[in-house]
């Protein structure tokens, strides 16, 4: 029986040559062989020399995977988001490491928000993690697709934060009442920006909703619509931040100078890429 170095070592030879696109196919692995078996890191870490009973889950998961293109995050039902395990549906965009940048530059901010909208929120990641980093804080987590909702409430219970958060079934913020006007001092949102002539990875294009990914022949109707709908609900100083393509940022930035936005600024992910566009009202 090989150990559960020798079953991740293999598993990372699987992917790089499978998938020659993964840019740490030992990374992927690990990842893989945590989550199906059910380890942490730590345990993983610690029971390297040890043998793997369970390494035919390992290849059964992973030939359905190359077969199907199914993400790990789909079989399992659950994604890892920031410090939790989120539950997602077919509903749901499968939440990406990339997003993760949106809750630091929240938390990066020398007045934390205590009123945070999150549209288009889906599993409720974004939201979620916040309201947990920010124990005093209130949220409201707005989608059109109200299948996602059920994945969203599950997940603020298991993390706690349900009693600090709403859910809201409307476009971007057409149903929100007048009487919230500016009331929210932070909104969020990882919206539908990808063109359609653009080239996606078939895990994404065959398992995330459309509804989810798609925003218009340019990936910018999603922010034409927002941008104008979210002005009279956002607190004097309020922040926005945004996640875009990353061809996006200077087109997003027209759109909030047009609304009166001010210190606007394009910030890059971990990668290096433009993945965010920040903005005080």
């Amino acid at each position: 029986m090989r150990t559960l170095w020798d079953v991740t070592s293999a598993v990372a030879k699987a992917l790089s040559s499978q998938e020659p696109s993964i840019s740490d196919p030992f990374s992927a692995a690990k990842r893989w062989v945590q989550e199906i078996i059910g380890l942490t890191p730590l345990e993983w870490a610690c029971s390297l020399r040890e043998a793997c009973p369970s390494e035919p889950l390992v290849w059964k998961a992973l030939k359905e995977h190359f077969e199907t293109h199914k993400p790990l995050s789909r079989m399992q039902g659950s994604r890892f988001f920031w410090k939790h395990s989120f539950f997602i549906n077919p509903w749901t965009l499968d939440p990406r490491p990339e997003s993760e940048g949106i809750i630091q530059l929240v938390l990066n901010q020398p007045i934390l928000p205590q009123r945070i909208v999150d549209l288009g929120t889906g599993s409720g990641c974004l939201l979620i993690s916040l309201l947990h980093e920010i124990p005093n804080a209130m949220g409201l987590g707005i989608d059109v697709e109200p299948r996602v909702f059920p994945a969203a409430q599950k997940n603020a219970e298991t993390v706690g934060v349900t009693q600090r958060c709403a859910w809201l079934c409307s476009s971007w913020c057409v149903e929100l009442p007048k009487t919230l006007h500016g009331t929210f001092d932070c909104i969020v949102s990882n919206p539908p920006y990808v063109a359609p002539h653009e080239a996606l990875p078939q895990n994404v294009l065959i398992w995330d909703p459309p509804l989810a990914l798609f925003a218009g022949q340019d990936g910018l109707a999603s922010y034409r619509a927002l941008i104008p709908e979210m002005v009279p609900f956002l607190a004097p100083h309020g922040i926005v931040i945004l996640e875009i393509g990353a061809m996006q940022g200077e087109a997003v930035s027209a759109l909030l100078r047009a609304e009166a936005f001010s210190s606007i600024q394009i910030l890059q992910d971990l990668q290096g890429r433009n993945r965010y566009v920040m903005a005080h009202r």
